[in-house]
């Protein structure tokens, strides 16, 4: 490092220690008017910190977490207050984008004058790259930092209660006494309290546990214990000792094992000639990311660079302008920043007419909502090269008319300036240049006028370019939000979205998450609710309302839950002044009660103990004094713990004090819908029961009931009313939530319909004939409800004369006679006479025509290119696919064709050869099938495998693909390109034989599990974790999964000790995946930790995996411990010996009868072909 650039390093790390003391400045957000505080940066616990106005302090978000920090106003908070933000200049304000998740939360900031807006945006990236390169005991201290400074007392202490009641937090069950054990050794002054350097070291001593950790440290022979041999004294690794671990066990150069060291344990005592490893921090070495599997000298672009782009897989990403799913999610700029700045190298916009002659993107036909185009563009502009150099293809879905084609060809010259590609590099080129010779460049992908063809001729649409046949803009005539009765309780309405076709009316239900805008650039730990910031005290444990009892009442609560401590609370509606609350604590052995006085100031209700301390709710004068300490004569404390309602669920509609399990069968077996439920008395002493529908079926959960705590499974609460709303917003069993309470009326309802005992549960008696759901009519994908066939259909309006809280004011009743003689209806909803008659005039129009309506994919049937857009196109020209023409003489290297990944399958299963022969010079791009509303994604294994470049994916969703997606373009220093395996372009080779595999030599992978550190997850209870390995690739080489058994209660520190072998006959096309699993009490496995590599990318000896959650993102801390061993061997031997293998086991596994994986391993065999 140059002198030059120490200096500046030490002045950004200057600036940010000054961001510690905080800095007072303008916070706008989505959710209120902008609001003046201070913002400051606690290092020992890497937090953003907001103080409001009031005083409170308020955890934003963790360095760790952050993506983006970013100069200017360019942020939704500041869109929101127009007024306030041109009041703040440009130069003053900057946007931090943070999350775990793709869609970012923002912080928005104003600060008091350029410089000191300039010194935050240094000193965060500084704090920033600080927090990713970290070593594990700094990481190991902020979190715990975090946790102390939650529990300690006004002696900056805690108590063996606190670390008692922390240890679920860290994922382990301990029995007291071996707690107590703990706490003893660190509490030397035996004060029964300790501070945070001895709590420091208590997690030390559960989590490293030195004789349970030498049973994962072992050689090949499971009775050597490899730590005698790397730790003479066995109380430290020597330098020495750990050059030899280096060169022997992971195949390093020792050159580096000095720095390593001294790096990790960051020891000024240690920071000499000759460092040490304590053996605690050996083992904490070995499951950290400083130890990881994959190799760093991936982290640059290591690839030749000057091949053709065809030669080279593209990241690419579909309906790049979404957030979630493709019927009413939002439309977002920062979709594009986020994709780009993961290393995403080619991105969809699809554009519609807009208004002042500019285009909209946004998903036709849908209720996703609308962003502007030049928006889109200046943040393709300024976020494009950011994560790499290498060119950006704009892959362009048109719908636009030629005035609005020719605004988009100006703005694309005017926001992309030189960057935008126009012309050839080479005129007599024949092959595409390289991305080496692109960098820089934004390249589009269009359709291109035919030589001598104008603009005034049409030409004939290509269905594949614009979504394929089953996209929604071709086969919608009228689609919108719409409501419908809900399934189990008739008297309420759910929104739907319709879609209108020429024969069938399609709807899927609007969960209520898609219809509110949750987007919250507050805190990080705060609920996203519809609950406004007056009404949050509502769903508080802590609030009572009209207590029964009073007074008295309320000091009999604070007695039985003393043992919480000083500070415990509640807070009770005022028995003597109306409007006023009281707050009522124990301190000291004592009750105590404090009136919260209300006023009125204009719109606006003040809530206040003292009048110099006013909030603009309950909720946040609470929040405050759990912060800052109440003080009067003889008092001071902070709240504390709240003072959990007694038996609230008594009160609930869904608690059936008298039911039993029987009658809920038969109330829950009459309804079709997952998520129904009801809560009933259990089958035994102090417990209850949750019934619930799910997959045609009712299930029963026990909840335990002891020392008024509520337990389901391994998670607890403080109430069943608690319990209930948590499984509201989150899944209870699979991907079901409680969404349809059973209450006496709907009881009653279900009764009148027909008797219990009539027919007999699960029987379902619910009948929805409008129900149609064959594969024929799923347009709306795994999201479709239902469908209607309206040829021939009735339709009546009717008006509604009861207020409601949806709206209602019209039904429209609509008939169908598809099956004769029974007569199908739906009512419809609308909130407008002008609605419901719109929709009445388009059902009517095509239930009525003896004709064949033209659907709008007729009516686009050919369109028109705008001769100045189409000057643009250059390399990516979009033509339909010819099969014949492209199988025999291969593709065009300016040319490009598109294909659903349905239709790209058929061309796999019918020519293999000949798409490959194709993808030597020609393009393709593959995207989901249009029936994906759900935003779900595809396999894009086989796509590469036959050589296809661009294989699109729903980068917005976290599942499996996109986790595949992204661990294939991890390599190459994630720049969005890979160059493709040369066998690819091999005549003979054929993707699904392994025959034709030539001169590729095949890996031996010998894998240990052995363990596991500071697992995490999202919901409550304990984890009970499991390991799933599997390598995906050729066909040959997808073996079946490999599954540990799972460690009951203990996310902190299990081991396993598995070893599994697997043999890769093609590694340039395999990928291995780990998967960490929850067992929950239903026995699912829920995914909580994953992570992806290129086979070719990883490295062999004892290595630590960081796990990352389902969006791809580090969970920090969280890892698997494995000893790899990669050996190579002759081809044909190899594949021989581990079809012996496979038929040994199989045999075994017959005699056990476990069928389904035996199907998995006889269908392998068959694949998987040797010739002695």
């Amino acid at each position: 490092m140059s002198r030059m650039t120490d200096v500046l390093f030490e002045e950004d790390a200057l600036k940010a220690q000054q961001l510690e003391s905080g800095k007072a400045v303008k916070r706008f957000t989505h959710r209120h008017r902008p609001e003046s505080g201070q913002l400051k940066i606690r290092l020992e616990t890497g937090h953003i910190i907001w103080v409001g106005s009031a005083g409170t302090s308020e955890i934003m978000t963790s360095l760790f977490d952050i993506k983006e920090v970013r100069p200017g106003k360019n942020s939704k908070d500041f869109e929101k207050w127009p007024d306030e933000a041109r009041r703040e200049d440009r130069s003053k304000c900057f946007v931090v984008c943070y999350g775990k998740e793709f869609k970012l939360k923002t912080l928005s900031v104003a600060a008091l004058a350029a410089d000191e807006c300039n010194e935050w945006i240094i000193g965060l990236k500084y704090l920033i790259k600080e927090a990713h390169i970290s070593p594990y005991p700094e990481r190991l201290g902020r979190f715990l930092r975090t946790e102390f400074y939650n529990m300690e007392n006004q002696r900056n202490k805690i108590t063996l209660r606190d670390v008692r009641n922390f240890l679920p937090k860290i994922q382990v069950r301990m029995n007291y006494n071996r707690l107590r054990d703990y706490f003893e050794k660190v509490d030397v002054k035996k004060t029964q309290e300790i501070g945070f350097d001895e709590f420091y070291e208590l997690v030390k001593m559960i989590t490293w546990d030195k004789e349970a950790d030498k049973l994962l440290f072992v050689g090949e022979n499971e009775n050597e214990n490899l730590l005698e041999r790397y730790s003479s004294d066995m109380k430290t690794v020597s330098l020495r000792e750990f050059e030899t671990f280096l060169i022997e066990q992971q195949k390093e150069d020792e050159y580096y094992a000095d720095s390593i060291i001294k790096k990790f344990v960051l020891d000024p005592e240690r920071d000499v000639k000759d460092p040490y490893f304590y053996i605690e921090e050996f083992f904490q070495y070995l499951f950290s990311k400083e130890n990881q599997i994959w190799d760093r000298r991936h982290d640059i672009v290591n690839q030749d660079m000057t091949k053709s782009l065809s030669q080279y897989w593209v990241a690419s990403s579909h309906n790049t302008y979404l957030t979630g799913d493709q019927v009413a999610s939002d439309s977002s700029t920062e979709a594009y920043a986020r994709v780009l700045r993961m290393g995403c190298r080619c991105i969809e916009l699809d554009c519609w007419d807009g208004p002042d002659g500019t285009p909209n993107i946004f998903h036709g036909h849908t209720l996703t909502s609308k962003i502007s185009f030049n928006d889109v563009i200046t943040t393709i502009r300024d976020q494009a090269f950011v994560a790499s150099q290498y060119p950006v293809i704009l892959s362009i879905e048109d719908h636009c008319s030629l005035p609005q084609q020719q605004e988009m060809a100006r703005r694309f010259r005017e926001v992309f300036g030189s960057a935008l590609l126009t012309a050839p590099l080479d005129s007599n080129e024949t092959a595409m240049p390289s991305p080496e010779q692109l960098k820089g460049k934004i390249i589009l992908k269009h359709k291109k006028l035919p030589e001598g063809t104008d603009e005034a001729t049409p030409l004939a649409a290509n269905i594949d370019e614009l979504g394929g046949e089953m996209e929604l803009s071709k086969l919608s005539l009228k689609s919108a939000k719409v409501f419908l009765k809900n399934p189990v309780d008739s008297s309420a309405w759910q929104p739907h979205f319709f879609v209108l076709t020429q024969d069938r009316l399609y709807f899927t239900e609007l969960q209520n998450d898609q219809e509110m805008d949750f987007e919250d650039s507050g805190s990080e730990h705060r609920l996203s609710t519809d609950v406004s910031d007056d009404e949050r005290h509502l769903q508080e444990p802590w609030y009572h309302g009209r207590l029964q009892g009073g007074r008295s009442k309320a000091e009999e609560l604070l007695a039985q839950n003393s043992h919480l401590g000083d500070g415990t609370f509640l807070v009770r509606c005022s028995e003597n002044f109306v409007g006023d609350h009281t707050l009522s604590f124990w301190y000291q052995g004592k009750s105590w009660h404090c009136r919260i006085r209300t006023r009125q100031e204009g719109d606006t209700t003040r809530f206040w103990l003292k009048e110099d301390d006013c909030f603009e709710s309950l909720h946040a004068l609470i929040e405050h004094y759990r912060v800052y300490a109440i003080r009067s004569q003889g008092v001071s404390v902070t709240l504390g713990s709240a003072v959990p309602q007694p038996n609230s669920h008594e009160r609930m509609e869904w608690y059936h004090a008298n039911l039993t399990r029987q009658e809920a069968e038969d109330y829950l077996g009459r309804i079709a819908e997952d998520g129904a439920f009801l809560v009933r008395p259990g089958g035994e002493p102090y417990s209850v029961a949750v019934s619930f529908r799910v997959d045609g079926r009712t299930k029963h959960c026990r909840v335990r009931q002891e020392d008024q705590l509520f337990t389901i499974g391994t998670a607890t609460f403080d109430s069943l009313v608690d319990l209930v709303k948590y499984y509201e917003r989150n899944f209870l069993f699979r991907k079901v939530k409680l969404r349809y309470p059973v209450t006496e009326r709907v009881m009653q309802s279900l009764v009148d319909q027909m008797p219990l005992g009539a027919y007999p549960p699960d029987d379902n008696g619910a009948d929805p004939a409008y129900v149609s759901n064959g594969e024929d009519n799923q347009i709306l994908g795994s999201l479709q409800k239902g469908s209607l066939d309206i040829r021939g259909a009735e339709t009546r309006i009717e008006r509604v004369t009861s207020a409601n809280r949806w709206n209602i004011q019209f039904i429209i009743r609509v008939t169908a006679h598809s099956i004769p003689q029974v007569p199908q209806t739906l009512e419809l909803g609308c909130t407008s006479d002008v609605e419901a008659r719109e929709w009445k005039e388009k059902i009517d129009a095509m239930a009525n025509r003896s004709d064949v309506v033209q659907t709008r994919q007729q009516r686009e049937s050919e369109n028109r290119i705008k001769k100045e857009l189409s000057d643009l196109v250059v390399y990516f020209r979009c033509v339909p696919f010819d099969p014949n023409k492209s199988f025999t003489l291969g593709g065009c290297h300016n040319e490009i064709s598109s294909f659903p990944e349905n239709k790209m399958e058929r061309h796999m299963t019918a020519k293999p050869p000949g798409l490959l022969k194709y993808h030597k010079v020609g393009f393709s791009r593959v995207y989901p099938k249009a029936t994906r509303l759900d935003s779900s994604n595809y396999n894009p294994i086989p796509m590469w495998n036959y050589g296809c470049q661009m294989v699109s994916v729903n980068y917005q969703t976290g599942d499996k693909a996109m986790q595949i997606n992204e661990g294939r373009f991890l390599q190459n220093g994630k720049c969005g390109y890979i160059l493709r395996p040369d066998f690819q372009n091999h005549e003979d080779y054929d993707p699904a034989d392994v025959d034709t595999l030539k001169n590729i030599i095949p890996l031996n992978l010998n894998i240990k599990i052995l363990g596991a550190r500071h697992l995490t997850k999202s919901g409550r209870g304990y984890i009970s974790p499991l390991v799933e390995v599997e390598i995906i690739g050729s066909d040959y080489d997808c073996a079946p999964k490999y599954t540990t058994k799972s460690i009951r209660d203990n996310g902190l520190n299990p081991m396993w000790r598995k070893t599994l072998m697997y043999t890769v006959y093609n590694p340039d096309c395999a990928l291995i995946r780990f998967v960490v699993y929850d067992e929950d009490m239903f026995g699912e496995h829920n995914q909580i930790g994953q992570a992806t590599y290129p086979v070719t990318c990883i490295r062999e000896g004892f290595r630590s995996i960081p796990l990352k959650n389902a969006y791809s993102e580090e969970c920090e801390l969280a890892s698997l411990l494995v000893h790899l061993k990669i050996t190579k061997e002759d081809s044909e031997l190899a594949i021989h010996e581990h079809r012996l293998e496979v038929i040994k086991i199989l045999e075994e596994l017959k005699l056990e009868g476990n069928e389904e994986l035996v199907k998995n391993l006889e269908s392998w065999l068959s694949r998987c072909k040797y010739t002695p």
